[in-house]
C-alpha cells in the first residue's frame, strides 16, 4: 500500500528504554512487519531535549529545550502544529508530565491532550517514592521552578502504576474515529523505577531490598552528579540495569498486541521508539542525565507501514529524523531528512550540565559518530572511543589530538558537522552558568 493512503500515524515512545533492554523482549508482530533501525541514537539523554528534537527535527542547541533552558524555540513549527495545519486531528496521550507542560512548548499543536495521571489519587507508596527524589524536589523549590515541580509530581504518580492499558484504550478510541489522525503517546512503565511486576517489588532478597531501595534513591536523585564519585555500587548498578530490562519485558507482549491491533485497518502507520536510554555506570554516569553513553542513547526505533515486512536497516540514524519521516507519511512537504528517504541527519548527541552539578561535572558534551569511531568534545578537548553495541562494555575515552572533523570527514559531511559543532559551542557558551 502506498504511503499516501495512510490516514493515521501513531508514535509510541517507551520512556527511557535502552536498545539492549528491548532486544530480549517478545515482539513477534513488530519484528515480522517493521523496519528495524538497529543503530538508532537519540540526540540527547533527557526527555525534554529529545522530545524537542522529535518535534522539530532539530538538535537541542537549535530548538533550545534542555536541562538549563527549558523552553522550545517558537521559531520552528512543531510536528503537531504542521499536522494540525494540514487538517490532521492531533492528540497527545502521555503518562509523563514533560511533554504536556504548556510553558515548555512540547504540546504546541495538539488539539487534545490526555494525561494518564490526571485522575490518579496519591497513595502512601507514591509519597515514599516521591520522597526518594527529594534532592531534586528541594532544588526545584529553591529555584521557584514550580512548573518543573508539577511535572515531577505528575511523573511520581505514574512511577508505580501501570498506565499503558489506559493509554492504549484511549489511542484505539481515537484511531477508530473518522478523519486523518496523528497520535503521540508516552509510556512510563520502562522509566524509573522500572515496572518489573504489577506492584512494587524488588529483585534482591532479605536486607538486600534496602540496598536496592537505596540504589533507586541515588539513581533518581542523581547524587553522583552532585559529588565527584559514583554513589551506586557496581553490584547495584547491575541490579538496576536488570530492572530496566525486566520493565520492558513486563509490558512487551501488550505493546506488540496493541501495535497489531492498530495496524489491522490497513491504513495506519506506527513508529515505536524510545526517547533515550539510561546509563548504569558507563563512563561513570547513571540515569538519563549528563551522559553521551551508548547505553544512554542507543535506542529502539521501528517503523511499521501498511503491508510492510520485517527488515533491518543497519545504518546509523539520528532519531530526530522522526520529524521529517512523519511529515512524509502525512504527505506534508518538508526539506527535513526522513528515514524513508536517502537524506538523513548525522548522529550527534548533546548533554548539558545542570547548575547543581559538582565542579568536576560542570562540562557540556558534544558527541558524534564517524563510522565505528565515537568523537567527544568535553573539557575543551577532543576524545575518542570505539563504538560498541548497547549492552557491551564501553571503552574508556582516550584523548584525540588534532581536529577530528577535519581528519575524519570530507565534503558536505565535514561542513555539516563543523556548523553543528559551532552552533553547539555558541549555545553552550550562551547558556552556561560559569
Amino acid at each position: 500500500m502506498p504511503i499516501n493512503s495512510v490516514d493515521t500515524v501513531v508514535v509510541i515512545v517507551a520512556d527511557s528504554l535502552r536498545r539492549d533492554a528491548e532486544q530480549s523482549a517478545p515482539l513477534p508482530f513488530i519484528r515480522r512487519h517493521a523496519i528495524d533501525f538497529s543503530r538508532a541514537y537519540s540526540p540527547g539523554c533527557w526527555t525534554g531535549a529529545v522530545y524537542g528534537s522529535l518535534s522539530t527535527g532539530l538538535p537541542p542547541n537549535e530548538h533550545g529545550l534542555d536541562v538549563r533552558w527549558r523552553k522550545l524555540s517558537a521559531e520552528q513549527q512543531t510536528l503537531a502544529e504542521q499536522a494540525s495545519a494540514a487538517g490532521w486531528k492531533t492528540t497527545l496521550i502521555t503518562a509523563n508530565g514533560v511533554p504536556a507542560i504548556p510553558a515548555w512548548g512540547l504540546r504546541r499543536g495538539f488539539e487534545e491532550v490526555i494525561q494518564a495521571f490526571d485522575r490518579m489519587p496519591w497513595s502512601p507508596i507514591d509519597l515514599l517514592f516521591y520522597a526518594l527524589d527529594w534532592q531534586r524536589v528541594r532544588e526545584t523549590i529553591a529555584k521557584r521552578n514550580f512548573i518543573a515541580l508539577e511535572s515531577k509530581a505528575n511523573a511520581g504518580k505514574a512511577w508505580l502504576r501501570n498506565t499503558h492499558k489506559d493509554v492504549m484504550i484511549e489511542t484505539l478510541k481515537r484511531q477508530r474515529q473518522s478523519g486523518k489522525r496523528f497520535i503521540s503517546i508516552n509510556l512510563m512503565e520502562t522509566h524509573f523505577p522500572y515496572h518489573i511486576s504489577d506492584s512494587l517489588s524488588f529483585l534482591s532478597e532479605g536486607l538486600g531490598k534496602l540496598d536496592e531501595l537505596l540504589a533507586l534513591y541515588h539513581l533518581v536523585s542523581e547524587t553522583w552528579l552532585h559529588t565527584d564519585h559514583m554513589t551506586i555500587s557496581p553490584e547495584m548498578l547491575a541490579v538496576l540495569r536488570e530492572r530496566a530490562r525486566m520493565g520492558f519485558q513486563h509490558i512487551a507482549s501488550a505493546i506488540d498486541a496493541f501495535v497489531e491491533e492498530l495496524m489491522a485497518d490497513g491504513k495506519t502507520a506506527v513508529i515505536f521508539l524510545s526517547d533515550h536510554g539510561d546509563a548504569f555506570g558507563e563512563d561513570n554516569k547513571a540515569y538519563h542525565v549528563h551522559n553521551v553513553t551508548v547505553g544512554g542513547n542507543h535506542v529502539p526505533f521501528y517503523i511499521l507501514l501498511p503491508g510492510g515486512r520485517g527488515q533491518i536497516d543497519a545504518g546509523q540514524v539520528n532519531t530526530m529524523d522522526l520529524y521529517g519521516t512523519v511529515l512524509e507519511l502525512m504527505g506534508i512537504s518538508s526539506n527535513s531528512p526522513s528515514l524513508l528517504g536517502e537524506r538523513r541527519s548525522p548522529v550527534t548527541i548533546e548533554a548539558y550540565y545542570k547548575e547543581v552539578a559538582s565542579r568536576n561535572n560542570q562540562e557540556d558534551q558534544f558527541c558524534w559518530h564517524a563510522d565505528d569511531l565515537r568523537l567527544l568534545h568535553r573539557g575543551n578537548r577532543w576524545h575518542q572511543a570505539r563504538l560498541v553495541a548497547s549492552g557491551m562494555d564501553e571503552p574508556v575515552w582516550e584523548r584525540f589530538d588534532g581536529d577530528p572533523i577535519e581528519e575524519t570527514l570530507s565534503g558536505e559531511d565535514r561542513e555539516t558537522m563543523r556548523q553543528r559543532f559551532a552552533n553547539y559551542l555558541a549555545y553552550s557558551s550562551q547558556t552556561s552558568h560559569h
